[in-house]
């Protein structure tokens, strides 16, 4: 009797074993197949771009806004040095086409060169104030000048910077002035498909800046109804991400986040995975439970976006989160591949 039940026993593990080895050869024919699918690299001395129709992946330390990724330089170049300094990684400086657009490279330049200028492609030394872009020779449709700028001050003036004196202001300057600069690449005609139309792609997500006004649980259901939850940051670079995307999206208000102490006070968790931080960004003393009752925790904009616990009835704008079109292909790999381990 003890032998036949160790047999069935080792008979049913051979089909367990079985199971898993096929399961794999499943998980591993899919992943081929998804990278035959999905793989178009684009090289370049910064990294490559992995994308197809949808991908929105840049380079390793570049940023991904729009249809188009963007390096911030630390070298200090003139306007020639650093358009080849762009096109040597098959970019080219920056051309400026919205608000929007030029909201968020205000941001990033103050987070990656604080009180710095940067380059932008402008110029204006075939007709003088004739502005036009150095890689499409297309008019400016858009501008952030200074007031009274551009002046031309000893008729040399021809290059176009972001000028830090000026609140990263557009100016005009000489073009052999030394300046830190905005490469760009544009990525796909449709970069977003990752994410729904209004949502913003950043590493294996997709997120919608709410505009408007709710408490933390009003925030959550909002969140929930477009199948996705209030953002939990797990990296600096994600938070980094979000700060600028909020100063864009809503300069100078707060955002909810999913994180809250209501449990047990002072034990800060995620409330779609119940999981403890493993990063912050608090702003400093803070935490403090002011009040007694400041359960949730938001984004706030008078200290500079940086975390702060509030009593949950609060109204703010929130942030929701939810897996990117790629991130789902590959959960239904491996829940398809379950079904042989079942």
């Amino acid at each position: 009797m003890i032998k036949e039940t160790l047999n069935v026993q080792q008979d049913g593990i051979i089909l367990d074993h079985l199971a898993i080895s096929s399961a794999m050869n499943v998980l591993i024919g899919y992943k081929l197949r998804y990278k035959l699918l999905v793989r178009r690299v684009v090289r370049n001395g910064f990294g490559c771009i992995i994308s197809d129709k949808g991908s929105t992946e840049c380079p390793i330390g570049w940023h991904h806004f729009g249809s188009s990724c963007y390096f911030f330089s630390h070298e200090l170049f003139n306007w020639l040095n650093a358009e080849f300094s762009c096109r040597a990684h098959n970019a080219r400086l920056a051309e400026v086409q919205s608000k929007e657009q030029s909201n968020f490279l205000v941001n990033m330049c103050k987070t990656e060169g604080p009180g710095l200028s940067y380059w932008l492609g402008g110029r204006d030394d075939v007709v003088e104030g004739r502005w036009m872009w150095a890689q499409t020779d297309q008019l400016f449709n858009f501008t952030d000048w200074y007031p009274n700028i551009p002046d031309n001050i000893g008729r040399n003036e021809n290059c176009l910077h972001m000028y830090a004196p000026f609140k990263l202001k557009w100016n005009d300057v000489t073009c052999a002035g030394l300046y830190r600069f905005i490469c760009y690449i544009e990525i796909s005609d449709n970069t977003n498909a990752e994410c729904p139309l209004g949502w913003h792609h950043f590493g294996s997500s997709c997120y919608l800046f709410g505009h408007e006004y709710f408490n933390w649980l009003q925030a959550e259901f909002s969140c929930r109804a477009h199948n996705a939850r209030l953002a939990e940051v797990q990296s600096k670079a994600q938070s980094d991400f979000l700060v600028n995307m909020c100063r864009t999206e809503g300069p100078g208000k707060s955002y909810w986040l999913g994180g809250r102490d209501d449990v047990i006070e002072g034990r800060w968790m995620w409330a779609q995975t119940d999981r403890l931080f493993n990063f912050t960004s608090w702003y400093p003393n803070v935490p403090d439970n002011f009040g007694g009752n400041e359960n949730c925790l938001h984004m706030y904009a008078p200290h500079g976006l940086k975390w702060n616990d509030a009593p949950c009835t609060n109204p703010y704008r929130f942030i929701c989160e939810k897996g990117s079109a790629s991130f789902y292909f590959i959960l239904a790999v491996f829940q398809y591949c379950t079904m042989f381990t079942e």
